[in-house]
């Protein structure tokens, strides 16, 4: 495998992993919205929500099989749907 071939999966790796991201932050601001601070700015971004939820799920056992499944679920409907509808993503879970 040449380095461009390599780079080019990583790149398409880390642009999943993005999207799998932000679209967690949106799930999560949609069942309890971000507060805001003092400037009117959330104090999270939707990609910090969504990570932060990501590594919650990997890293605690407990809840692994649950919310690995939801999130998991919500991924597949991305990579089902047609990347201009990606507001309708979240409603397909």
């Amino acid at each position: 495998m040449t380095e461009a071939e390599r780079l080019k999966k990583l790149m398409a790796l880390l642009t999943i992993a993005l999207s799998w991201s932000v679209l967690m932050g949106q799930v999560q601001v949609n069942a309890e919205p971000l507060k805001l601070k003092k400037h009117g700015r959330p104090e999270k971004s939707l990609f910090r929500c969504g990570f932060d939820t990501l590594r919650q799920i990997f890293l605690n056992s407990s809840t692994v099989t649950y919310k690995l499944r939801e999130a998991l679920e919500l991924l597949r409907c991305v990579c089902n749907q047609d990347s201009t509808k990606v507001p309708e993503v979240l409603s397909c879970t």
